[in-house]
């Protein structure tokens, strides 16, 4: 039955004018140096940090987590600053202090 609504409804697009939609007619994305490697991310000093305290923000171990988000803050990690912030203005893992979050 499954095969019977896939032809139905490549029948009612070729008999409505709209292209269809497949592998073959999509562009091929243009290759890129570097990009059957890692991702930039796994490369950076603050990758294993931030991995590490989304792991223990995850299971509640804030206090642990902030620490390891400042450090990939130190490595200018946007992400890891952000979360240093947000975790500031929450009172998570440190005290309450709105001054050092919006730091």
């Amino acid at each position: 039955m499954k095969s019977n609504i896939g032809l139905t409804i490549a029948l009612v697009l070729t008999l409505s004018g709209l292209p269809s939609l497949s592998a073959k007619s999509l562009p091929a994305a243009p290759e890129r140096p570097g990009s059957g490697l890692y991702a930039f991310s796994e490369r950076t000093p603050s990758y294993w940090r931030m991995t590490r305290g989304n792991r223990l923000y995850s299971i509640g171990r804030h206090y642990s987590a902030i620490h390891f988000y400042e450090r990939a803050a130190y490595y200018a990690d946007k992400f890891g600053q952000y979360n240093v912030g947000a975790m500031y203005l929450r009172g998570e893992g440190a005290d309450f202090d709105p001054v050092q979050g919006w730091a």
